[in-house]
């Protein structure tokens, strides 16, 4: 079981959030039925992607495309198989209405139904690793091809916008949806160089410690362009950790991103906003340096740039980001994956931030799902 505080949009509250029992039914099979944090099981790269150590953009953590599907938490039933130690293949029903405020509120009136293997491999004695995944839901999705029917007056253009935005509901909008949509996902891991002998390479990979030495990871998915408004992302990073003696908690990384936006989703926001505004192809780049002064306690500059993102270019024509943070990692244990249990729900890297911009006399509440700074929390 687990616990959170704060919840990013709950400041002032403590919820239990993980709640799940896991039993093996033979060496090869086990299942996983309760309520956890999706960020925690699903689009795992082999190193880099845990936004206290590392990058604190979301695309170098996550696929982008899994906000249009998942929240924070979800209900779930899985079930694992293991044929082998280079091959995992697991998959099962996650409940897209969870949410870490409520105990299971609509719990599985949809359905998202996700699968996806892990195969590892070793070339030349360095590791790597391929995922795959694949997400189908039948909770409806808004239909950009045809988002909305009539709207009566021009001023509902606005919340109209704001709607296809994420920013708030569809409620008294005309609004038109799909019954299903669908992603799929990969992402790889490959080490170029390693510092530790192949004994303790052995050992940290069965623990799930990280490995002394530089390595590149990756990710790119697909989906419909009339139901994901990102309809396809590739990213790549570069990591390099415990490269010295008497350094051996340090890394440095940096990575680069591309998001596709929907043509339709395009054409949807210079249609409402008669031409006035445009949306573009979302790209990023970050790098960052995290200093351990102790194995426990981190201080993590971090330079990002951002060229149109999204929400800013809509709400405020702002074509580009810049973000330069720093601040403190205090963790709680040493054990990175002992650490990882007892405060799973630190997902920054997932969940959605709240960001109140002011357009045409009206306050949209944007949901910025993929930016967050290791100090002060800054908008996207």
């Amino acid at each position: 079981m687990g616990l959170v505080l704060p919840d990013p949009l709950l400041p002032n509250d403590v919820l239990p959030t993980q709640f799940f029992i896991t039993q093996s039914l033979s060496k090869e099979i086990s299942v996983l039925v309760g309520k956890v944090t999706v960020v925690d099981l699903a689009d795992q790269t082999m190193f880099g992607n845990n936004s206290k150590y590392y990058f604190a953009n979301l695309n170098f953590n996550k696929s982008p495309a899994a906000l249009n599907y998942f929240n924070a938490v979800s209900w779930t039933a899985l079930g694992v198989w293991s044929p082998g130690p280079q091959l995992v293949v697991y998959g099962g029903v996650f409940d897209p209405n969870s949410k870490a405020d409520n105990f299971a509120d609509h719990a599985f009136d949809n359905v998202n139904l996700y699968l996806t293997s892990i195969l590892s491999y070793s070339v030349g004695g360095l590791p790597g690793q391929f995922a795959p995944a694949f997400n189908w839901s039948n909770k409806p999705k808004i239909d950009l091809a045809s988002p909305f029917g009539s709207l009566t007056t021009p001023a509902a253009a606005t919340p109209a916008v704001g709607a296809l935005l994420g920013a708030s509901p569809f409620d008294g909008l005309p609004a038109n949806f799909k019954n299903e949509s669908w992603v799929a996902i990969a992402n790889f891991s490959q080490y170029l160089y390693v510092v530790d002998d192949a004994t303790t390479t052995s050992q940290k990979l069965k623990s799930g410690q990280p490995i002394r030495g530089i390595g590149v990871f990756g990710r790119a998915g697909y989906g419909p362009q009339v139901t994901n408004p990102i309809t396809s992302y590739a990213s790549v990073a570069l990591i390099a950790e415990g490269l010295y003696s008497g350094r051996e908690y340090d890394s440095f990384g940096v990575g680069y991103y591309y998001n596709r936006i929907s043509s339709n989703l395009k054409a949807d926001i210079t249609q409402l906003t008669l031409e006035t505004t445009t949306a573009n192809d979302e790209s990023g780049i970050e790098v960052f340096y995290d200093l351990a002064l102790t194995p426990a306690i981190r201080l993590i500059p971090s330079y990002q740039h951002i060229w149109h993102p999204l929400a800013a270019q809509v709400a405020k024509g702002q074509n580009h980001d810049r973000r330069l943070s720093d601040g403190p990692h205090c963790s709680l244990v040493n054990d990175r994956q002992e650490e990882t249990a007892l405060c799973s729900n630190d997902s920054r890297a997932s969940v959605q931030l709240l960001n109140v911009v002011h357009q045409d006399k009206c306050d949209f509440l944007l949901i910025e799902n993929c930016q967050r700074s290791r100090g002060p929390v800054a908008p996207y």
